[in-house]
Parts: structure tokens; sequence; C-alpha cells
């Protein structure tokens, strides 16, 4: 990332960092499973014959009390749309701006939608629950929050209550701004202008330290205002990140400019960013083969879409239900990595219910809200790596001689010689090795090099301990020459920055054809 704010720092105004559009789901997780549900109905005195008929009681219940809260604050009924199609975040906005509404409930609008629940089954013996797929009524109660801003929360009428809260991470940095009196021009989820744009991200990242589950509790009396009544007082919602967006906003003088350098990157991202390379962003190596391709039989498979839109253009690379895209609008540049499947990203923390107090272990990312610190941080770092893969697009200081001459003479470093690299040469496949997005996020390591070299030809027929034994001299010379640094207490090894412009560009010049060189050569 600071590789292309420094190259492209006369060509923006200020640059934010932090969450975009964040969706939470509740789950009375004591109501998910039909034997769960049967030890409720039990506590409840519930019978089985009757489930039903209460189960519609309560959704009556909720659905009056909703409107009660709705009409009393705005004068409007829950408004019923007969398709999901219909927009309800555009009707919530058109009341807002109809009446003025600055802060406090805007409206309620419902909709049958698909559903998950359970069903009564009748049978030998007493009735038994089944879960099952339907179809009920949901409640959208759209409001001004104190904290938040405009958002909404959606909750099924029908039993096991799912609620699904949306917010914005720029629209509550908009209200942050409002509060600490800080100017702005903004359009949509996008900051044209900012007149403090550090202050600005000092506030997009205490938005990362939110108390989430405190937080997201506190919206209960207005999206679910009988849960007492209906579930009694001890039952509480399990809260989990459904979908997270981070994105990271460069913000340009101007929209011509903003176009040029745009298109530069896209065509280099496409030039530069086979799928075997570009899968790596979503830290999933196991579907690279031996030789360094996509396995035939891997799956989910990587897309990649390029689309143009009368006001700008987006690149998008999508997988697993993750994706990282690249898009304009307006004189905005963004970057911005989607997570809806945090599972595919490694992370240290303690296991489940484990002491506290031992040491942290290598786990897969959880939806829970207890992960939303380290959430934040793996998609910081994708974006980073992936705009310091597009950043040797822009690099227009120094012609490539320029950037591989101090590489290419031998230097003396403590009383020993250091030899020359030969990037063309017999260095070449390490050092595109080490500009694999998959190292660029968690660093690389002398075994995770190894398995990547071991079929290379120059490689072949080499021991075990033979292999580790070149890899560690090789990992030695890029540390003596600052293309590689050494994670602390870690065995572990990333590229530095200089490193890192070294190798882009070295891939840009591989990439080339001979007739696109011989033009920037003219």
């Amino acid at each position: 990332m600071r590789k292309l704010l420094s190259t492209l720092r006369d060509s923006i105004t200020g640059w934010l960092d932090g969450f975009d559009r964040l969706a939470f789901v509740g789950h009375l997780m004591p109501l998910m499973m039909p034997g769960a549900a049967d030890d409720f109905f039990d506590g409840r005195k519930i019978l089985r014959c009757k489930a039903t008929a209460w189960m519609q009681k309560q959704t009556t219940s909720l659905e009056t009390s909703v409107a009660e809260q709705v009409e009393a604050a705005t004068g409007h009924p829950i408004t019923y749309l007969r398709s999901t199609k219909d927009s309800k975040e555009d009707a919530a906005r058109c009341r807002q701006h109809e009446l003025g509404i600055t802060n406090g409930l805007i409206g309620a609008w419902s909709c049958v939608e698909p559903c998950r629940s359970i069903r009564m089954v009748g049978g030998a013996g007493a009735p038994t629950l089944i879960p099952i797929q339907t179809q009920c009524k949901h409640l959208y109660v759209y409001q001004i929050h104190p904290l938040w801003g405009f958002m909404h929360t959606r909750i099924q009428t029908w039993f096991p209550y799912r609620i699904q809260v949306v917010i914005n991470g720029r629209e509550w940095l908009s209200r942050q701004l409002d509060e600490a009196g800080i100017s702005y021009e903004r359009s949509g989820n996008k900051f044209i202008t900012i007149a403090d744009d550090a202050r600005a991200r000092q506030l997009q990242d205490q938005q990362v330290a939110t108390p989430w589950w405190t937080e997201l509790n506190k919206l209960l009396p207005v999206a679910f205002p009988t849960m007492e009544q209906t579930v009694g007082p001890h039952l509480g919602y399990t809260w989990i990140n459904w979908q997270s967006e981070w994105a990271t906003d460069l913000l340009f003088n101007d929209a011509a400019t903003l176009a040029d350098v745009s298109q530069r990157m896209m065509q280099y991202a496409f030039a530069t960013g086979d799928s075997a390379k570009l899968i790596r962003f979503f830290n999933r190596p196991g579907m690279i083969g031996k030789s360094g391709a996509i396995r035939n039989s891997a799956t989910p498979k990587l897309q990649t879409k390029m689309k143009e839109y009368p006001d700008g253009m987006r690149l998008r690379h999508w997988f697993n239900g993750n994706s990282i895209k690249m898009y304009t609008e307006f004189n905005v540049l963004r970057f911005e990595t989607t997570i809806n499947q945090p599972d595919d990203f490694r992370v240290y923390r303690h296991k489940q219910a484990a002491d506290k107090q031992g040491p942290k272990e290598l786990l897969p990312l959880r939806k829970g809200v207890a992960d939303m610190a380290p959430r934040a941080e793996i998609s910081r770092r994708i974006n980073s790596a992936y705009m310091d893969h597009v950043a040797a697009a822009n690099d227009d200081e120094n012609k490539l001689h320029d950037i591989l001459a101090p590489y290419l003479s031998t230097r003396t470093k403590q009383g020993h010689r250091i030899r020359a690299l030969n990037p063309f040469g017999k260095d070449r496949t390490l050092l595109t090795l080490i500009a694999d997005p998959q190292f660029l996020i968690s660093g690389c390591s002398n075994k995770e090099l190894r398995d990547r070299l071991k079929n290379d030809p120059r490689y072949q027929g080499r021991t075990e301990k033979q292999l580790s034994g070149i890899i560690t001299r090789a990992i030695r010379l890029l540390r003596d020459h600052g293309i590689l640094h050494k994670i602390p207490s870690r065995r572990r090894y990333r590229v530095s920055p200089d490193g890192r412009r070294l190798v882009n560009v070295l891939t840009a010049a591989l990439s080339a054809s001979t007739k696109e060189l011989a033009k920037q050569a003219a």
C-alpha cells in the first residue's frame, strides 16, 4: 500500500481505509435445532399439538408491537411489499427525505421471503419436530441510529426469529466526522473530498474496537420488542458477522487523472495476475499443484470479471464467496475485500472455551463478532497486498535498469562478500516465487519455498537436506540485499518494500511481449 500511495502522492488528496458494508446475523441458538426446540417447548409447558397456534400468536404479537412503535414515531403503518425485488432501502430513503427525519425510526416494511423453521410431524407416539425450508413474513425496520446512522434490521416473524442487521461503515464515519467537526463532501458511500483524512482513518480504526455484542443487543427492543414475552428472560442472541466489506479509497484530484491511472493498473493486473497467483490472495495454496498451476480438480473455481460503467470501471476476482475488487467512481479509486467465508483464513487465537492464559494456535477465522478485529486486519492486509501488486503499473520514477542496478553488483557486509543477483538468470525462479500473493500476506518459510522448488529442473535430484541448505543460503542472500526481512519470533520472511518494487517490475518485464518492450524502448 505504501508504494502505491507514494507513487500517487501528487495525484491524490487523501485516502481512507476501513469498513464499508457490514451484515450481522443473530441466532437464538437453543431454538435452531429440533432437539433443542423440544426442550424449549417443554420448558415453556407448550403441548406439541398446540405449538403451531402458539407460534402464530407470537408472530401476531410481534407484528402488532412493531407497528405500534413505528406508527407512534412516524405516523405510518407497516408497508407491505408484494415482491422481494422491491427495494426497501429506496422506500426508506424516500420516506426519510419526505419527513425530514434526522434521528430515530424511519419506518417498517414487510415482505414474505424464504426462511428456515421447524414443523410438527405426527406419527406413532408424540409429534416430533423437523427442520424445514419455508416462507414467512419478514419485517424490515429502518432507522437513523445514533452511532451507525442510516441502517436497518430484518427479523423473521416466525420461529426461530432470526435477525439480520445491516450497517455501513462510511455512513458511520460521516457521523463521526460531523461530531469531530471535520468537513467533507460525500456521494452515497464514497467520500469525494475530506478535510482531514488522517483523523478520519483514526476514527475508522476506532470502529474496529466497537463492543459489537453490546451494541447489537441494543437494537433488540426495536427489532424484537416482544422477545421476553416470546422466549423468556434467559435466552440471548448469538451474533455472527455474515458479510464484511473492507474498502481502501484513494481520493484523486480529478476524474481524468483517475481514469488514466486506473486503466494502467487494470491492464497490469490482467497481464501479471494469472489464476494461480490471484488465488493466493484468498489464502488457498492447497489448490496449487507442484507445477505452480491450479489443479484441474480444484474446486471452487476462481472467477475474474471486468465491467465498464458510464462513470467508471470494475475489476473483480471472486473465489468461494470471498472477493477482491478494484473499481472507480467519481474521483475515487476503491480497493475492496469482501469476506463471506472467513474459515478460508487462519489467525492465531485460543480455541473455543480454552484457557485464555495458554498459548494461541493457528485456527480458522470465525464468523462470530469476537473475531471482528482479526477479520479487519486480514482484510486490510489483502487490500494492501493487492495494491502493492498493481503499484508497479504506475512506477514511472525510474527505468528498469535503475531499479535493478543496486542488485547487479557485488557488495560487502560485515567483511563478507555478497554476490550480485541475476534476476533474469539463475535467481529468476526464486524472485518470481517470493512475489506470490500467498507470501505477501503471511510471509514465506524455507519449507514452503522448498516444496515449490523441488520440481524445478535446477533442483531435481537433490535430497531434502541439500535442498533445505540451498534455500537457506538463497534466503540469506535475499536478506543481505534487503529484499527479504525476517518476521520477529518466527522462521518466516516477508518481502520488503524495496523487494516488492523489484519483483513487481521483474514480473511485468517477464510478462511483456517483445513488441511491448520494443515500444517502451523507442
